[in-house]
């Protein structure tokens, strides 16, 4: 019931970019997407679906794996304690603006632990982690500065629910938001230092993880990453479009 680290294969654009009209919803800006579907997914390979030119960025599955489970759309995939995605190559965070949004259902909720990061030797650029009772907070980073937002709702354990975090850009807390099933659920804001700029650097893109810790046990499905702020709009379209959400 796990799945091993993502290896990417691919290269390409990592902030530029976007357009519509590929059938996805919400396609403009998106720069990583993983259906984790059958149809894209092996049992040794996730295929990066996005339509923008962006690399493609296919991740490479290791270790133990479980071909698929039942997702919220079609199929997705279950990351283990012990097992998680990262990348061996690496490309620079989005740096004006960013998005990140997937389906979860976790499977333990007692720690604190990563739904996803862009970290590696260079730092951290952006993370989004689940609290040991399952409220949320994400952070914005570079460096030891970094701005975010916390929630006091939770996500919880035997269901398939939609979260999300964006960024706008800016250098307050505020500019960085939190929804679960398409609403806007972050309460309090957060900062360290004086956060002026994403972290630049080339790092790696972590599933269920941050550099190979906090380590996520969760099934994942219709993983996303923007080069943009989705709107609560945007957010709301991707949460109804059901098996029209894909390719």
């Amino acid at each position: 019931m796990t799945v091993g680290r993502l290896t990417l294969l691919g290269s390409g654009p990592s902030v530029a970019g976007g357009g519509g009209g590929s059938g996805i919803t919400q396609s403009t800006g998106l720069i990583v997407y993983y259906t984790f579907d059958n149809a894209d997914t092996t049992t040794s390979q996730a295929n990066d679906t996005n339509p923008n030119g962006f690399g493609p960025y296919h991740s490479t599955f290791t270790g133990t794996v479980l071909a698929s489970v039942t997702g919220r759309i079609l199929q997705g995939r279950e990351f283990g304690s012990s097992k998680y995605g990262i990348t061996s190559s690496t490309f620079q965070a989005p740096q004006t603006a960013l998005s990140v949004c997937v389906w979860i259902n976790p499977l333990i909720i007692n720690a604190t632990e990563a739904i996803a990061a862009q970290a590696g030797g260079g730092g951290v650029a952006w993370e989004f982690f689940q609290n040991s009772d399952g409220t949320l907070f994400n952070r914005i980073r570079n460096g030891s500065n970094w701005i975010g937002r916390s929630t006091t709702t939770a996500i919880t354990t035997s269901s398939w629910q939609h979260i999300a975090m964006t960024w706008s850009g800016g250098t307050t807390a505020a500019s960085t938001k939190i929804y679960k099933n398409a609403v806007q659920i972050d309460t309090t804001d957060g900062n360290n230092g004086s956060f002026t700029a994403i972290n630049s650097a080339s790092l790696e893109l972590c599933i269920c993880n941050e550099g190979g810790a906090f380590l996520l046990d969760s099934a994942l499905d219709d993983f996303r990453l923007y080069n943009r702020e989705l709107s609560g709009a945007d957010i709301s379209a991707i949460y109804t479009a059901g098996s029209s959400g894909n390719p």
